[in-house]
């Protein structure tokens, strides 16, 4: 709690007792009252006491002039870390800032945020580097289109960037923000994560429909699973393609009620195994026959997103959070990031 404007210090709180503490007159960031970062440690880093307590103050009060420089950027996820650390270990923590309550769930990186952010919503902008937040829905899929140009304009520009789509309607609403960004369509390629053995319903209808046919890919760099007329076919020829490049860049996911993610359902039934890539059967669904790739080849990709909409999606975000034994709490968490509608959590 703040003392004096000029004495400000920051107090995170974790509901297993875990209390992490920001101090700034003089420089102090215990962890249970242990020494996190120490004063001698900022002021080697080449950045004097004044300027990184203006800067920390500045971030508080949302003031977005001031820039950090790389060396003082090193110093802030020194301590970051260990809010990040503790919040997937502990699952929420609350931040108290001058009165105002912040309670972060965490599920994967982030789940949501509820209550207010400190001194309004420009002050979430310094966590949101590390964390992300939810957003109303149209908005939701434009932040993640966002993040997604962000890994795409920063790999090389002489290489193939490789994007996996599931199935779903969650993931549908993604296409046409797809088709409003720049995306250099010259060098993507576009894989499905699952599809259906019927294809009177199947994944493609959609993908073509809403979003290929109106973008300039090149038509070999559309890869579409290995599925006719008469149903599913080997998923060894999928898996050999997949096999031929490095893990996908980025995989786009969405997660059922049933707490299903890509075509992988509790209690389905393999049927064939192609390696990393299978056809699996589960009975009471729209084509109980489905192609999917594997959980474990998911974990291997460089990137994966999970958009959550809709309301019936409420009860099995819970579920999710308690940790309970579904498809989608395998997913390993380090690179996954929840996209989730505000008001489901």
């Amino acid at each position: 709690k703040s003392q004096k404007q000029e004495e400000k210090s920051l107090r995170v709180t974790f509901k297993n007792g875990d209390e992490l503490k920001f101090q700034f007159k003089p420089i102090r960031i215990t962890v249970n009252d242990k020494d996190v970062v120490r004063a001698e440690d900022l002021l080697s880093s080449s950045i004097s006491s004044n300027s990184y307590i203006t800067l920390i103050k500045a971030v508080l009060d949302g003031d977005q002039t001031l820039l950090p420089n790389p060396t003082s950027v090193e110093v802030s996820w020194k301590l970051w870390d260990h809010v990040v650390a503790m919040a997937t270990r502990n699952s929420s923590i609350i931040i108290y800032d001058d009165n105002t309550d912040m309670e972060i769930t965490t599920t994967g990186r982030l789940l949501t945020v509820r209550g207010s952010a400190p001194h309004g919503s420009d002050g979430m902008k310094f966590f949101a580097h590390a964390l992300r937040v939810s957003a109303p829905e149209d908005q939701l899929y434009d932040h993640l289109v966002r993040d997604l140009m962000g890994f795409i304009e920063t790999s090389p520009p002489d290489q193939d960037f490789h994007l996996g789509l599931s199935g779903g309607t969650s993931v549908l609403g993604i296409y046409k923000h797809l088709l409003l960004a720049d995306v250099p369509w010259h060098r993507m390629h576009v894989w499905q994560v699952d599809e259906r053995c019927d294809l009177r319903h199947g994944n493609r209808l959609h993908l073509q429909e809403f979003l290929l046919s109106f973008v300039p890919i090149p038509p070999e760099n559309v890869h579409l699973m290995p599925v006719s007329q008469e149903g599913c076919g080997d998923p060894s020829l999928y898996s050999h393609q997949l096999n031929s490049i490095p893990p996908l860049d980025y995989v786009i996911l969405g997660v059922g009620t049933d707490g299903h993610t890509a075509s992988e359902f509790p209690g389905s039934r393999d049927l064939r195994d192609g390696g990393v890539i299978k056809v699996i059967e589960k009975e009471g669904i729209v084509s109980p026959r489905r192609m999917t790739m594997t959980l474990k080849y998911l974990n291997s990709c460089q990137q994966k997103a999970i958009i959550v909409v809709g309301e019936a999606k409420k009860s099995i975000l819970q579920r999710i959070r308690e940790k309970e034994e579904l498809p989608v709490n395998e997913l390993i968490v380090y690179n996954l990031v929840w996209y989730i509608e505000e008001g489901l959590v």
